[in-house]
């Protein structure tokens, strides 16, 4: 039995709002390491490398989010 579309829609809806999480996550630890006095670089890179991979796969499954609105 194959899935319905509604039921495509809300799973992919379930992904995005976790990838809302995981970005809220990344930024407030990358606001705290900024915060700090001797914050560390690598950390920081890392955490903005991380924010733009949810930012892709946000808009990734907006797509097929879409894909699947227009059948």
């Amino acid at each position: 039995m194959e899935l319905t579309t509604d039921e495509k829609k809300d799973i992919i809806l379930n992904h995005i709002v976790n990838a809302n999480k995981n970005q809220y996550n990344l930024e407030i630890s990358l606001y705290q390491e900024s915060s700090i006095s001797n914050p560390n670089v690598e950390l920081i890179t890392s955490l903005q490398n991380q924010i733009a991979d949810q930012v892709a796969k946000k808009d990734a499954l907006e797509r097929k989010l879409k894909e699947l609105d227009n059948g």
